[in-house]
């Protein structure tokens, strides 16, 4: 309609022959619009009545600072952040507003914070990790907390840059993790709790892992990460995602999809699925050169003979499936995605609002997400998954406390308890090169009490969206 009325409005720009072409247009949509639609109230009132009692809303918005701009303000800062915390105990709800300035040094801090642990393996950066960490701590979260008294779930709506930054692991030296003092779950905003109404019942779960990449191996570097660059170079092979996925098909009690059969075409032939659950590489451009909905992608089978040789196989397709292929995937019957692959979680925030796979998922209609904002080690993650599963499907936790019962199982299992529970006792199936072995033999000979992965790194980048 908006290339109709710019084709017959060139050449005439009259106010009349502009009103009549709207008219005409107005007409046209309201023939062809649908009827009898349902449109979902949104309102604050409505969104107070969906908030569980004892928990909370916090929403952060960025936006110009009219004081600054005046020059009543004496930061010299342009931005604000806004923050509104909407906060529901004994049935009524309350609604507080906060404005912080020094808006810039704070999306400044938030984006360093994050570049730094894109890249934890670098101990050169800790010193300023450590103190961007205590900064994001002070800025962000001690204003909120004394209007949390009494709050045990927290729901957490950041913006822009703020979407990347991992709340759960900031902290203080006598502060605490926030994820160990409430249950925290992230939202674009307030008003998505008026979509989700009882989740959804039955339905089969896609279980995907260690896929086929039909790659010559010889040339591709052992991977310890779940993640590769965006440059569309080959991936190599994931073997301890096969271990998770056999172990969460059996939570599940479900069928898995590894080797030639783990391709992008399965999982869309698969809908709809109650559980979504995918281990493998995940690309996220994090120079963001190139949109965010095209180059966020997942890799299936297929992928490293489609990069090298740019031909797609009748079965394997080009074994890439993108954010925008997603975002058209029909998902309103699917109770959980987990995205058990590097950098899933991060976003690309310069078009206004988050792009990247974990949007994309949102827009399709899942209703739990769960997903990973840096590098995921491979051995680590698979513990940290067979850890959720069994808090979700046979403990009857919900998705948010399964999480950091997964979480804190990872970050507190001994050696001792690893090798009870078989963590070492790899398949001979040739998915697993001598060096891994090597590794994984050396890890299993430290003492019994060593905890290997209770640096963050290995836990504190998985998070949960509603």
């Amino acid at each position: 309609a908006a290339a109709e009325m710019n084709d017959s409005l060139n050449g005439s720009n009259s106010t009349k022959a502009i009103a009549q072409e709207l008219e005409r247009l107005e007409a046209r949509f309201a023939a062809e619009f649908p009827q009898n639609l349902c449109f979902t109230d949104i309102s604050f009132r409505r969104v107070c009545e969906k908030l569980p009692d004892r928990a909370a809303i916090v929403e952060y918005f960025f936006a110009l600072d009219a004081d600054s701009m005046t020059g009543r303000s004496d930061t010299g800062d342009s931005m604000k952040l806004d923050i509104f915390i909407t906060a529901k105990r004994n049935g009524i709800a309350r609604l507080e507003y906060l404005k912080l300035e020094g808006g810039e040094q704070i999306m400044e801090q938030a984006m360093a914070f994050n570049r730094i642990l894109q890249n934890a393996d670098d101990p050169s950066a800790d010193g300023e990790k450590a103190h961007l960490r205590k900064a994001l701590y002070h800025r962000l979260l001690a204003p909120v907390l004394p209007f949390l008294d009494g709050i045990s779930e927290l729901y957490l709506a950041p913006d822009d840059a703020l979407c990347n930054v991992p709340f759960e692991i900031l902290y203080t030296d006598d502060s605490g993790l926030l994820q160990d003092r409430f249950r925290v779950c992230r939202l674009v905003c307030g008003r998505d709790l008026l979509f989700y109404d009882d989740a959804p019942s039955g339905g089969s779960c896609f279980i995907l892992g260690d896929p086929d990449y039909e790659s010559e191996r010889g040339e591709i570097a052992d991977s310890h990460v779940r993640g590769a660059k965006i440059s569309m170079e080959p991936v190599a092979d994931l073997p301890f995602s096969g271990i998770e996925a056999a172990r969460i098909g059996r939570h599940c009690r479900s069928r898995i999809y590894s080797g030639h059969a783990a391709t992008k075409y399965a999982l869309q032939d698969a809908l709809p699925c109650r559980v979504i659950h995918l281990a493998t590489h995940g690309l996220f451009d994090e120079e963001m050169e190139t949109d965010s909905l095209y180059s966020s992608h997942l890799v299936f089978a297929g992928y490293n003979k489609w990069v090298q040789n740019k031909t797609e196989s009748e079965y394997c397709g080009n074994g890439v499936l993108t954010a925008d292929e997603i975002s058209r995937m029909d998902l309103k019957k699917t109770e959980l995605v987990v995205l058990s692959a590097c950098r899933s979680g991060l976003g690309d925030t310069s078009y206004g609002s988050i792009r990247g796979l974990l949007s994309a998922f949102s827009a399709a209609g899942a209703r739990w997400i769960v997903s990973h904002m840096w590098n995921a080690n491979d051995f680590a993650t698979s513990i940290l998954m067979d850890a959720f599963y069994d808090a979700w499907m046979n403990r009857g936790y919900e998705v948010p406390d399964a999480l950091q019962y997964a979480r804190n199982y990872l970050k507190n299992a001994t050696i001792e308890t690893l090798c009870r529970n078989g963590w070492f006792d790899l398949p001979d199936n040739g998915r697993f090169s001598a060096a891994i072995r090597r590794d994984a033999a050396a890890m299993r000979d430290l003492p019994a009490d060593v905890k290997p992965f209770e640096d963050e790194c290995f836990w504190g980048g998985f998070t949960v969206h509603k």
